[in-house]
C-alpha cells in the first residue's frame, strides 16, 4: 500500500473493519537525542491508531529503530496509547537484535532495534 500512513489509518477505522493483526514499524522517528520527545508522541499517536483498528483479542506488532528511544520509553509510549485508548493490552513477546547484531555495553544506542507484541484483552 502506498499511502499517507495518518490518513490511510483514520479512514480505516471510520469504516467498520476491524483487523486481526496490525503491524507497526515506521522508520526512525529520532534520528537525533533531541527528537526523542517529538518521536515519542508520534509513536504514541501511531500506537493509538493503530489500537483502535483491532477487533478484541487482536495484535499489535509495535516496532522501532530508533536509536535515540530505549525499549522502556517505547514501551510506555504504547501504554500510554492503550490507556487513550481504553484499551488493556498483554504483552506477548518482545524482541530486539537477533544474535549476528551484537550490541555493546558501552555504547546503549546500539540496542535500538525494539518490537513489542501485545494482544488487545477481550
Amino acid at each position: 500500500i502506498a499511502a499517507d500512513v495518518p490518513a490511510l489509518l483514520r479512514q480505516w477505522e471510520s469504516s467498520s473493519e476491524r483487523f486481526e493483526l496490525v503491524i507497526a514499524d515506521p522508520p526512525s522517528f529520532a534520528p537525533s537525542a533531541t527528537a526523542r520527545d517529538k518521536a515519542l508522541r508520534a509513536y504514541e499517536q501511531l500506537h493509538r491508531a493503530c489500537l483502535r483498528l483491532l477487533a478484541p483479542g487482536g495484535l499489535l506488532l509495535a516496532a522501532s529503530c530508533s536509536s535515540h528511544v530505549d525499549r522502556a520509553a517505547f514501551e510506555e509510549a504504547l501504554a500510554r496509547a492503550a490507556q487513550a485508548c481504553g484499551v488493556v493490552v498483554q504483552v506477548v513477546e518482545r524482541w530486539g537484535a537477533p544474535p549476528d547484531h551484537p550490541c555493546l555495553l558501552a555504547f546503549p544506542e546500539g540496542d535500538y532495534l525494539k518490537a513489542t507484541l501485545v494482544r488487545v484483552a477481550s
